[in-house]
């Protein structure tokens, strides 16, 4: 469910990586079955989560969540026969076929609103390379909105790897600037998050640090003074912590922070 309401890429990358792990139980199966009579009974595999092992996940660095819900993913399954597990499996390629086919027509509405909104905060000319449709004010409330500027610098979190690659994918293509955006994720090294906190903190041509919740665990980015969620986690505290990133003692702008939300952009 997280995954589907982040991006069609998120999607279909899940639905790719589940049935390849079935496909590769089930050659496991088709083995064992060679040297028995009959066809082997699988007690159903869901891995039970009790509110301990939750919270231990939320409070988890996004690399360990990542991993643990693809394990989570990977066993998962209410087949008892081979049979079954075959029809589990067509039924993946086809909700993938389902995904590939959304993800390849780009009618994605949460990018359109993000792209909206970075039209807004680089002006219409830092984004020539793609027209925004239905361009949203972003701006609610009673404090002033920030200036449309090319030189300011934007965070963006996202839950999921494959969001975030998604993103730097098509943020690439709107800005026309491939360099004007760096990211920190889970399965970087430290040096490589250091490069890139460092080159958003100080180069003038970086615009914009993609990052999952790594970024959120002591990295300074005070730097910026505008931050969107892409998606929400599921812990609140996470938003806390996000912003905290940017809204630090010394920040001498007013910070704003957006949370693409179903239907609206929740400034």
């Amino acid at each position: 469910q997280r995954r589907l309401a982040s991006s069609p890429e998120a999607i279909a990358e899940s639905l790719r990586r589940r049935r390849e792990r079935l496909e590769g139980r089930l050659r496991e199966l088709e083995l064992l079955q060679r040297g028995a009579a009959a066809a082997p009974i699988m007690p159903p595999t869901t891995p039970a989560l009790d509110a301990e092992d939750v919270e231990d996940l939320e409070d988890a660095p996004d690399n360990e969540v990542e991993a643990a819900e693809e394990e989570i993913f990977d066993q998962a399954t209410a087949a008892r026969t081979i049979a079954e597990l075959k029809a589990e499996i067509e039924t993946l390629k086809r909700l993938e076929a389902l995904a590939l086919t959304v993800r390849r027509s780009g009618d994605d509405t949460k990018w359109r609103q993000l792209a909206n909104l970075l039209s807004e905060i680089f002006t219409p000319a830092a984004t020539a390379n793609e027209r925004a449709e239905e361009a949203a004010p972003y701006h609610t409330g009673t404090v002033e909105p920030p200036k449309s500027s090319p030189s300011q610098k934007l965070v963006i979190f996202t839950e999921h790897r494959d969001t975030l690659n998604y993103l730097r994918q098509r943020m690439s293509t709107l800005l026309g600037q491939p360099e004007a955006i760096v990211c920190i994720h889970g399965g970087m090294g430290r040096e490589e998050r250091i490069k890139s906190q460092e080159s958003f903190r100080h180069d003038p041509d970086v615009k914009v640090l993609l990052a999952t919740d790594a970024a959120g665990e002591g990295i300074n980015l005070q730097r910026a003074h505008l931050m969107v969620n892409y998606d929400l986690p599921w812990n609140p505290n996470r938003l806390e912590q996000r912003f905290g990133r940017i809204h630090r003692i010394g920040q001498t702008e007013v910070c704003h922070l957006w949370n693409l939300v179903e239907g609206r952009i929740q400034a």
